[in-house]
């Protein structure tokens, strides 16, 4: 028996796309604070989350790859779920010519929560991450009540999804901790429309001590104690 659309709006709303919105802020939270782990996985899940939302939307799984068969789940893999979006016939998504490369970067590092490889940041994560979640949040919201507007786009804080948590945060107490998180050097998201920001870029580079090789003996001895 298929699901009422009425019901899987629910759910991505608030199950997926209302704690999306959480997850970027927290990102951006860890990124302004200087937290690379954090950043990382708190940015791949709030772009996993969207993406799923988006497919919620639009009466589609958002746990299996093929809509057909119970088999294999996205998880993560956020190229696999933008491949499923593409071929949504009601709208033809619109992302930055980077975008491939950014999800890839996150799948990467995103969840190498326990830090048992390298790694990093290059400096412009921040910019990037605001761009690409406004880019894939429009997206967010039942496909008869998308517009398309390069009026929007030129005006980005012009944006309004019906009932979002960013709405909420940015029409609201402007002392609220995590409003101010949310606006915070934002060409995005906020009521003015700034052309430009300044702010330290946040360039690391973490070395795990982890320093066995896959195959080898001590590789398998180590996996017995943690997921390498």
């Amino acid at each position: 028996m298929a699901i009422d659309q009425t019901y899987l709006n629910k759910i991505a709303k608030i199950c997926f796309r209302d704690t999306a919105d959480e997850d970027y802020i927290s990102a951006r939270s860890s990124y302004r604070i200087g937290l690379v782990e954090p950043y990382l996985w708190s940015s791949l899940h709030a772009i996993e989350k969207y993406f799923k939302a988006i497919l919620l939307f639009n009466g589609l799984s958002a746990r299996y790859i093929d809509q057909t068969k119970n088999e294999k789940e996205y998880s993560h893999d956020l190229l696999t779920l933008l491949e499923t979006i593409k071929k949504v016939e009601i709208f033809e998504i619109k992302l930055p010519d980077w975008a491939d490369k950014y999800f890839s970067y996150l799948k990467e590092f995103g969840i190498n929560r326990y830090l048992t490889k390298d790694t990093f940041t290059f400096g412009r994560e921040l910019r990037h991450l605001d761009e690409i979640i406004w880019s894939i949040r429009r997206y967010c919201q039942p496909p008869n009540t998308f517009i398309e507007s390069n009026q929007i786009e030129h005006n980005p804080n012009r944006l309004r999804l019906y009932g979002g948590k960013l709405e909420k945060l940015i029409n609201g107490d402007k002392n609220n901790s995590a409003r101010q998180v949310l606006i915070w050097k934002n060409l995005y998201f906020g009521k003015v429309n700034r052309r430009k920001v300044t702010y330290k870029p946040l360039k690391k580079y973490i070395k795990t001590p982890i320093q066995v090789q896959q195959g080898t003996i001590e590789y398998e001895e180590l996996s017995n104690y943690i997921r390498i």
